[in-house]
């Protein structure tokens, strides 16, 4: 008499797996943990076996007497519907830095941390809806706990509702173990206010770009930035040769730089954008255009780590206090390096730019988030100050009679005191040559 169907169950190394016939036909493998038994991994297998027939609303069949053993493609034999979540996920994150989706990496960290701990021993296809409230639920306390920030719950929620969309209907057929998705009809955590962000009036830009407290780099890169408009992973890579026509005073944002990769890529949103300068920026790119040679990076950025804290300690050397910069609260976030794009495209809304305009050049996918610039300038207008103003000749010409050139790169631009051996050693050539070109690397003096 047959028996019902309950898989092939065979040792593999550390752990037992077994072969079980799906309604479609396939044969995959499922890999179950260490330190099974035989038995507990042959009942697992016949659970699994009436799991996968049942979703489908048929009946396993029954085995035959003698059945010819038919290859399985590799797909399959990766798909491992038995397996725990953890190592599930590191197959799909393994498969999404396979494809090049450059947010892999830190979707791992966020699963590590925040809903491993939850979630990550359970069999994949185990995940219920109730478990993913009682996740919902758990984060919402943390939340409130003041342990985790609002947004950083949102974002957790993006991975976890991620992963488990692609555990039944992931473009890579092997990581599709499931027939539901448990996150479906589940309310994420709870949003919070959103905090609002800084930007520079015109004055305390023109007071920064002018003042001779700050190396000429910073002034360079924050009047760029500012009047560029440009993403930090945009500006990184913009090149003199590509990017930027003097003749025709336009630039080509079309790359931009991945920090987790460490290599070139497009844009955020992945559009091309081609407009003409600021005509008060002309100057500063002339500039830079000449001492270049017309070729290269238009400006050395510091390292990703040191671009807010860098900006934040030169906007205090410049004489710059104003207290919403430089300490965040429950409604506005401190100046960070970023908000130097904001600042641009603020500005562009005080000038009164059509809102096409404005959203073709900062780049916005919807007209949604270009909205958000033009309510608030449309309550700053008045008396904010000049917009784009000319730039101060003192940024167009470095103060070195000496000639020689130097790398910035090192400890100017990070505006940090723990240099280390090696930034000690620096720090003595930058002080030689401070001697030989004087005035020149005056801004270094806090490093003394």
């Amino acid at each position: 008499m047959a028996r019902p169907r309950t898989g092939t169950v065979v040792w593999d190394g550390d752990h037992y797996k077994a072969r079980i016939r799906k309604p479609d036909g396939t044969r995959p493998w499922y890999h179950f943990k260490p330190g099974l038994s035989k038995d507990e991994a042959t009942q697992l297998a016949a659970d699994l076996a009436v799991r996968l027939w049942d979703a489908e609303g048929m009946r396993a069949p029954k085995r035959r007497a003698r059945e010819k053993e038919t290859p399985t493609r590799p797909e399959e034999a990766t798909t491992s519907t038995g397996e725990t979540l953890n190592t599930w996920v590191d197959r799909w994150v393994k498969d999404r830095k396979a494809r090049g989706l450059g947010c892999a990496g830190g979707d791992h960290g966020r699963y590590r941390k925040w809903i491993e701990p939850s979630l990550g021993g359970k069999l994949v296809v185990d995940v219920e809806r109730a478990d993913i409230e009682a996740w919902v639920e758990e984060t919402d306390a943390k939340v409130q706990d003041g342990e985790l920030h609002w947004k950083t719950a949102q974002n957790n929620w993006g991975v976890l509702s991620k992963m488990m969309r692609d555990s039944c209907g992931s473009k890579t057929r092997a990581l599709r173990v499931r027939t539901d998705n448990p996150c479906a009809g589940v309310a994420p955590p709870d949003r919070g206010g959103k905090r609002g962000k800084q930007y520079l009036y015109p004055a305390e830009f023109l007071q920064f770009v002018a003042s001779e407290e700050v190396p000429l780099v910073w002034r360079r890169i924050v009047a760029l930035n500012v009047y560029l408009y440009a993403r930090p992973g945009e500006l990184r890579v913009l090149r003199m040769d590509r990017d930027i026509n003097i003749d025709q005073a336009t630039v080509n944002i079309k790359h931009a730089w991945d920090a987790k990769a460490k290599v070139e890529k497009s844009t955020k949103t992945e559009q091309t954008r081609r407009f003409t300068v600021e005509p008060e920026l002309m100057p500063l790119l002339c500039a830079l255009h000449a001492e270049s040679g017309g070729t290269g990076i238009v400006i050395q950025l510091p390292s990703d780590r040191d671009l807010s804290r860098g900006l934040r300690h030169w906007l205090r050397k410049a004489g710059i206090t104003r207290a919403e910069l430089f300490k965040g609260d429950d409604a506005s976030l401190p100046m960070r390096f970023y908000d130097l794009r904001a600042t641009g495209i603020t500005w562009m809304a005080i000038r009164g730019d059509e809102m096409r305009k404005i959203k073709f050049r900062a780049g916005h996918e919807e007209y949604s988030t270009t909205e958000i610039y033009i309510r608030e300038a449309e309550v700053l207008r008045d008396g904010f100050g000049q917009v784009f103003p000319p730039l101060p000749e003192s940024l167009l010409t470095p103060k070195n009679p000496s000639g020689l050139v130097l790398d910035w790169s090192s400890a100017a631009l990070s505006g940090r005191n723990d240099c280390g051996e090696g930034g000690i050693r620096t720090l003595g050539r930058l002080l030689t040559y401070a001697r030989l070109a004087s005035g020149y690397l005056r801004p270094l003096g806090h490093l003394s």
